[in-house]
């Protein structure tokens, strides 16, 4: 999240230059070369993590591309390292486009990691500059540091990341300017405020759908390294709450390939996050490696699950879920060949993606398009959350969206965690005059014009979707059938009247709906490999209330079965009212259950129940 910080611009070393660090440049060179050595970022780390990397770590995840050559150069004379791999750089020339690049307003995370790699690499780059561009480098740098600790937000990357660890890594590695070693006590104090800031730092840190949080959890490492070797102090327990939530995010919104999940880096731009001694592994090990290591490998696909129950105790919760943010990470095991599901909706466009086993499927957007009669209708507000719930069985989460033409939009998102299915709906109800749901068919709503639903989802790239001939059903490919998507208000025949369809398009799936006054649009997707060869069926039950059956924009219930699995899924369109489905009598909003056919028992899974005082066993 970009901060707006005022820096003023200075040509030449004043206030914070040559009045108050009195050296002649010559002496101030020697001085630093005599300290860098010990003063530069591998000496922050243990074996394993080199220093250039972990200034580079997080940065092509943020931005979609690795760092420009010369900024790569830059990052590895701070470390010291070889630069004869690294095409000829102009430092002098990097150097004034970097002053020049922050006068630019509105500075975000990614140039904030920019600026910490030219602060790490000040006492290098004595030999690189002269005089005059190295001393404006600092004066800027210390500018940027002393705005961010007075302006920012506590609570803010650029706190954390200017207003902390710039004004440490100056005071740590030229330590011979008191202007620097000056910087250490405000430094120290503005890492400390963001550390003690839990749940608005991880608000800021997930904003944006969480392209920044590899960065700042990189930041927030660093940090602890440099508290202990500038200031002396341990991260305070706090911190480590907060950074520990940070690396279970940053794990949980991890590809198998190490990209992160809503990113658009390619795998080898990304490989220093991932890999042994990257950010995600040093980050587990710092923190807590029996807990964060496990889910860190496990995410990356380098572990499984199975006949590991003792390490799979001690491993965070696998729903993640941020309803400031308007993210969340549903993952049915941290085990990635399990799947998972992944959304953001903080902004437009609500995105979404849905893995089975390492196979992305549906990645993008998840458009919808509303009319009444000739109306094209629109999105009236923001999202918002009115039931998360998670436990053994299920992940859920239901959403609702206000819309022109006196509709809600109230969108499912069910994660049956066992059973390898993912249920998308999405549900278009009218609305009575003072914003709740309709108690009934009013005259009014029945002379209203009919609602015609289209829902959209993209597909990832390496997806290929095939229509069955004969029925409604999808199958999704890649290299093999990874999942069987049903559009359940669909009949399952292509024969026959239909009230929509569902159909391959262009980039991904599109499901149209239509109906009267209220329409229930579910897509109900099996990732389980050992079903797909199974004769499958699905259909729409009769449901009833008090010896009438009630219309489909009242109350709809399914029964999809799947080799010897079935499950029950209801949903009511209009009140809480007790119907009846399958010879179950249900009194919810909705409902989600495992059907034994054997005994005809239903085991429910999850209900939704929005009265006032809620059975135990509801959501």
């Amino acid at each position: 999240m970009a901060t707006a910080i005022n820096t003023p611009r200075s040509d030449m070393p004043s206030a914070t230059g040559q009045a108050a660090d009195a050296f002649l440049w010559p002496e101030l060179k020697q001085r630093i070369q005599k300290r860098r050595s010990k003063r530069c970022p591998d000496r922050l780390w243990p074996k394993g993590a080199q220093g250039s990397q972990t200034l580079r770590w997080g940065h092509a995840s943020a931005t979609g591309h690795p760092l420009s050559p010369s900024l790569e150069a830059v990052s590895r004379l701070a470390s010291g390292e070889p630069l004869a791999a690294q095409p000829q750089i102009d430092f002098c020339e990097a150097a004034e486009s970097f002053c020049d690049s922050l006068s630019s307003p509105g500075l975000a995370p990614p140039d904030y990691s920019e600026i910490l790699i030219w602060a790490y690499a000040l006492p290098e780059l004595v030999e690189h500059l002269d005089e005059r561009l190295w001393w404006d480098v600092l004066n800027r740098l210390q500018s940027l540091q002393r705005a961010a600790a007075e302006q920012s937000p506590p609570h803010s990357p650029a706190h954390l990341m200017l207003g902390g660890e710039l004004g440490l890594v100056l005071a740590w590695s030229l330590a011979d300017l008191p202007s620097c070693q000056a910087m250490q006590e405000p430094a120290t104090a503005a890492a400390l405020a963001w550390l003690a800031e839990h749940d608005a730092a991880i608000e800021d840190a997930l904003a944006e759908s969480a392209i920044h949080v590899r960065l700042i959890l990189a930041a927030g490492l660093r940090v602890q390294r440099l508290l202990k070797v500038v200031a002396d102090r341990k991260l305070p327990s706090a911190g480590e709450a907060l950074l520990w939530n940070l690396t279970t995010w940053a794990a949980a919104l991890t590809n198998p390939d190490g990209v992160a999940v809503f990113s658009t880096a390619a795998k080898a731009d990304v490989r220093e996050d991932g890999a042994d001694g990257g950010l995600l592994s040093t980050a587990a090990a710092i923190l807590d490696a029996q807990s964060l290591g496990p889910a860190v490998q496990a995410s990356l696909g380098h572990s499984k699950s199975r006949g590991r129950l003792a390490w799979q105790v001690r491993l965070p919760e696998p729903m993640l879920y941020s309803e400031a943010a308007g993210l969340a990470a549903m993952l049915p095991e941290w085990d990635v060949r399990r799947g998972r599901v992944f959304l953001s909706y903080g902004s437009e466009p609500f995105r979404l993606e849905v893995q089975t086993g390492r196979a992305r499927l549906i990645q993008g957007t998840w458009e919808v398009q509303i009319q009444r009669g000739q109306q094209t209708l629109a999105p009236c507000g923001p999202w918002t959350e009115t039931c998360q719930y998670t436990d053994d069985d299920v992940h859920y989460l239901e959403l609702q969206q206000a819309w022109s033409g006196d509709l809600m939009l109230q969108r499912q998102i069910m994660v049956v965690r066992d059973d390898r299915c993912v249920m998308l709906a999405d549900a278009v109800v009218s609305q009575s005059g003072d914003g709740s749901p309709s108690g009934g068919v009013s005259k009014s709503a029945d002379s209203a014009a009919p609602i015609q639903y289209r829902g959209r989802w993209q597909t990832a790239p390496t997806a290929d979707c095939q229509s069955e001939e004969e029925t409604w059903e999808v199958i999704l490919n890649d290299s093999k059938p990874r999942a069987l998507a049903l559009p359940l208000a669909l009949p399952e025949w292509r024969v026959g009247p239909a009230v929509g369809s569902f159909d391959v398009v262009d980039d991904g799936l599109q499901l149209t709906v239509r109906g009267k006054n209220n329409v229930y649009a579910p897509l109900w997707i099996d990732g389980q490999r050992r079903r797909f060869t199974k004769p499958r069926t699905w259909r729409q039950l009769t449901v009833a209330e008090q010896l009438r059956i009630v219309g489909d924009d009242e109350a709809v219930a399914y029964r999809i079965e799947v080799g010897s699995d079935q499950w029950l899924v209801y949903r009511s369109l209009v009140g809480r009212v007790s119907r009846t489905a399958l010879g179950k009598n249900l009194v919810a909003d909705f409902y989600c259950g495992r059907f034994d056919s054997a005994d005809g028992y239903c085991e429910e899974l999850v209900t939704v129940d929005d009265a006032e005082e809620e059975p135990e066993d509801s959501a």
